[in-house]
């Protein structure tokens, strides 16, 4: 797979670092481990890095991205809206990662686009008690 899942539980932050070409079977298959990993350790601070990847989406899928996200949070008692994620990524990625960024605030998910890994960290790491997930109502 071309991405890897790292834990900082001390801060809360899951970071994923995805390598090489990157389309939307992978995306799907890291958010599903991700939010495994994050429940199994408390930490719901995304920070993706795209740094070393070429993200291969096309509109539609694009388009997609925050209901995929819902219906694979939603399993596990949390809200896709509540979760705030970060994603660095490189001008050539830009435009797919730009355009996602817009789509998902659309869903009012909590996302925003880096070039540098330690701001989006910094960014993240802002107000992130009010952030926490909360299960959904029974």
């Amino acid at each position: 797979m071309p991405y890897s899942i790292e834990v900082e539980p001390q801060i809360g932050v899951l970071f994923l670092t995805y390598t090489g070409r990157v389309d939307l079977s992978d995306l799907k298959h890291s958010i599903r481990d991700s939010l495994k990993v994050a429940i199994e350790n408390n930490c719901f601070l995304f920070l993706n890095d795209f740094l070393d990847a070429t993200v291969d989406l096309k509109i539609f899928e694009i388009h997609n991205m925050p209901q995929i996200l819902e219906e694979n949070a939603a399993p596990h008692g949390l809200i896709a809206r509540k979760l705030k994620r970060a994603a660095v990524t490189t001008v050539n990625n830009f435009s797919e990662l730009g355009f996602a960024d817009t789509v998902v605030k659309n869903y009012l998910q909590n996302v925003r686009i880096f070039s540098n890994r330690d701001e989006a960290k910094v960014w993240l790491l802002q107000d992130q008690a009010s952030l926490e997930p909360q299960p959904k109502a029974s």
